[in-house]
């Protein structure tokens, strides 16, 4: 699994679709769930806008996508 550093430069799926560069300004705690998946909680400043956003970066295991997706 990989978790993404504060300062860390990261392309998201905003809630239109479309992909953004962002920088992670702050990494909430992992929680697993069951050892199913896990949850991590991420704020991020869209680096055109200058907007920060929480999003949510759910794994469930066996699947493997490293993309972040906004809600």
């Amino acid at each position: 699994m990989t978790l993404y550093d504060i300062g860390e430069t990261v392309v998201y799926r905003g809630i239109d679709g479309d992909d953004a560069l962002a920088i992670v300004r702050d990494r909430g705690d992992v929680i697993d769930q069951l050892g199913e998946g896990s949850v991590t909680l991420y704020e991020i400043e869209d680096v055109e806008s200058g907007e920060t956003f929480t999003v949510v970066e759910t794994r469930i295991l066996g699947l493997e996508d490293d993309s972040f997706e906004g809600f």
